[in-house]
């Protein structure tokens, strides 16, 4: 059974960022919507973990198992009660460390707890 974890608003609301990024006509614009975005982006991804955390709390039932795909970027295991087990595919700290070493990324310096 295939569960909707993320709250769709808050994910368009970061498309739309990115968006305005993306369609900027000149650099000064670019730079605008770039750093609107840097400063809402923390919020944001916290807002959609604290959105994801709860709809796992409350769909994933006793002795169920569930898998979620997420970004490294994401925090939701600390928001998850200590009686829901998680077993992490890779390492979250090797993949940011991974990503910031790739030729053309330029990823929010975000803290490993983040």
């Amino acid at each position: 059974m295939l569960i909707k974890t993320e709250d769709p608003v808050l994910v368009k609301q970061e498309y739309a960022y990115i968006a305005k990024i993306a369609h900027s006509k000149s650099p000064k614009e670019k730079e605008v919507w770039a750093l609107r975005y840097k400063v809402a982006q923390g919020r944001l991804l916290r807002q959609r973990d604290d959105f994801i955390a709860k709809r796992i709390k409350g769909t994933l039932g006793e002795g169920e198992t569930g898998v979620l795909f997420i970004g490294a970027y994401h925090d939701i295991l600390s928001k998850l009660p200590d009686d829901i087990q998680v077993v992490q595919i890779k390492d979250v700290a090797t993949v940011r460390k991974y990503h910031k070493t790739l030729a053309g990324w330029s990823l929010p310096d975000l803290p490993n707890n983040f």
